[in-house]
């Protein structure tokens, strides 16, 4: 506790740098909304109509980047001549990667929220009962945004961090290169849902249209041009 504390107030410090503000338990979609209303014309994307059904899909979206990065690696690790003991020392390379994975979930959603324009109202949350932690911005962005929003945190994260590991693996401790290598397959697996709104987004969203978040889901409809969406 002492250290999420912390680690909280590090992080709250920074943060506040990219005009986020830390909101703490998320506990309806009133906390979000306050009261504005749906834009007309607006309409929903088809996600699911229970919690899992959308993990179902965001898992089966996710499997085929998640096996090729499982066999890339042990086919990696099997051109290694090395042998790995299970001792104390590896149990600290578990335990430190194990809060740096924490600590990434946070640098996710800063990521996610940077790629917004600097004048958007951006919220970070955390919903105790499901064990996440989300950003919220309701702000109008072109398709293309939205897309490179949601995959940004899983590559600069993930994926780059995992093709560096097949290059540096033989160079490296291997106790502390599978820690990384852990670390690359749990930021990646921690974008399940990002690569979900990709999917609907590039399925169900025309390429004219702009996309926006209302409360607990994204919605689309046709751009009108004003001068206030980011394209």
């Amino acid at each position: 506790m002492f250290f999420e504390c912390l680690f909280l107030d590090c992080y709250l410090g920074c943060v506040s740098m990219f005009g986020i503000v830390y909101m703490g338990n998320y506990k309806d979609e009133e906390q979000l909304i306050r009261g504005r209303s749906l834009p007309e014309g607006s309409i929903q994307f088809r996600e699911g109509v229970s919690l899992n059904e959308i993990f179902l899909k965001s898992f089966v979206i996710m499997l085929p980047i998640v096996l090729v990065m499982i066999i890339i690696s042990l086919k990696r690790c099997s051109q290694l001549n090395r042998k790995m003991s299970v001792d104390i020392y590896f149990l600290i390379v578990l335990i430190i990667t194990s809060i740096i994975c924490w600590i990434l979930r946070y640098v996710h959603e800063i990521i996610h929220a940077i790629l917004y324009s600097r004048n958007a109202e951006k919220t970070i949350w955390k919903d105790v009962k499901q064990g996440i932690i989300f950003l919220y911005c309701n702000e109008s962005v072109s398709k293309t945004r939205f897309i490179i929003i949601n995959v940004a945190p899983s590559i600069i994260l993930g994926i780059i961090p995992f093709v560096i590991w097949i290059f540096v693996i033989p160079y490296i401790d291997i106790k502390v290169g599978i820690g990384w290598l852990l670390i690359s397959w749990y930021m990646t697996v921690f974008s399940m849902g990002d690569y979900f709104n990709i999917y609907n987004a590039i399925k169900q969203v025309p390429k004219d249209a702009i996309i926006f978040n209302y409360g607990m889901h994204s919605y689309w409809r046709r751009n009108m041009p004003t001068g206030n969406e980011n394209l």
